[in-house]
């Protein structure tokens, strides 16, 4: 028994051994300036709050996931690594984080989520050229991936309905505020020797979608 024992740590020990470190640091170096830097643009603040739709999740679901997926890619960066893999691969996986980073960016840093939501295209189509390109030289690495591509879509999703909430809640300001600019022409009319006879009701969600027709008296 004290055989299997020694035989046993022996092989974990060597399997310890095996272990590429310096592509472990690699990976997860680059995870982790990704994550700092990151943090550093991404806030939840009123902005986004007032924006959240029905598919928003709660706040701790963001932390939680995004904990795994960057657990994940590192770990597709290491697979990459110690199947040598050439340059371009690495430099995919960087590009990919950076536009990572970049819709952070966009989104919670200067909130504008029309051009974020232009750049999670590009991201979304840099994870599938990640995915592409690491097949070749690691399969594992690619299948890691999947969470993320999946991921980025929902992301993509939610950045489409704040879009989407943002334009029709401009366009419904500017709707619900015809009443107000019609009967500012009242006075006009009035000092013009004019009578107001009709206003139309608005058909169309802007503000040239009414109109006053005023008569000589």
């Amino acid at each position: 028994s004290e055989m299997c024992i020694r035989d046993s740590i022996n092989t974990e020990y060597m399997g310890i051994m095996n272990i590429d470190w310096i592509g472990i640091a690699y990976s997860y170096g680059l995870i982790a300036i990704t994550i700092i830097i990151g943090r550093s643009f991404t806030v939840i603040d009123e902005w986004y709050r007032k924006r959240s739709t029905i598919l928003t999740p709660p706040d701790w679901v963001f932390p939680v996931a995004w904990s795994i997926i960057f657990f994940l890619i590192g770990l597709a960066l290491y697979n990459v690594w110690v199947a040598k893999a050439p340059v371009y691969v690495h430099l995919a996986f960087i590009l990919n984080l950076i536009l990572n980073l970049g819709w952070s960016f966009f989104f919670f840093k200067l909130h504008l989520p029309v051009l974020a939501l232009l750049e999670i295209f590009f991201l979304w189509g840099s994870i599938l050229l990640v995915m592409v390109l690491s097949y070749d030289y690691s399969a594992v690495a690619t299948i890691l991936l999947i969470p993320y591509l999946l991921w980025v879509f929902f992301a993509s999703m939610l950045n489409w309905l704040v879009v989407a909430k943002v334009v029709n809640t401009n366009n419904r300001s500017r709707f619900d505020s015809w009443p107000i600019k019609v009967y500012q022409l009242i006075p006009q009319c009035i000092s013009l020797n004019l009578s107001l006879i009709h206003i139309s009701e608005p058909t169309r969600r802007y503000a040239i979608s009414y109109a006053v027709f005023c008569l000589k008296k």
